[in-house]
């Protein structure tokens, strides 16, 4: 294989790859019962720019669902 390509995250071709999006992240409040807290997650976890895309740190969305105990009932947290 020597004809790769690079994608990196000042690629706009791929700059929505590096996070979760926007959409992505109202998702995942629903599903937690937490789209009552989006602001404050997102005043907490929002602000990575790639490319020309904002996104929000996957880690730092699970973790924020984790530590507000909505996932703690049962519904996905370790």
């Amino acid at each position: 294989m020597n004809n790769l390509k690079v994608h990196s995250i000042t690629s706009r071709s791929s700059d929505e790859l590096f996070g979760f999006m926007e959409g992505e992240v109202d998702e995942i409040l629903n599903h937690y019962s937490l789209s009552d807290r989006k602001e404050e997650e997102r005043d907490w976890y929002d602000g990575y720019t790639f490319g020309g895309a904002d996104v929000y740190c996957p880690w730092d969305v699970i973790n924020y669902c984790c530590r507000t105990g909505a996932a703690g009932g049962g519904r996905g947290c370790p």
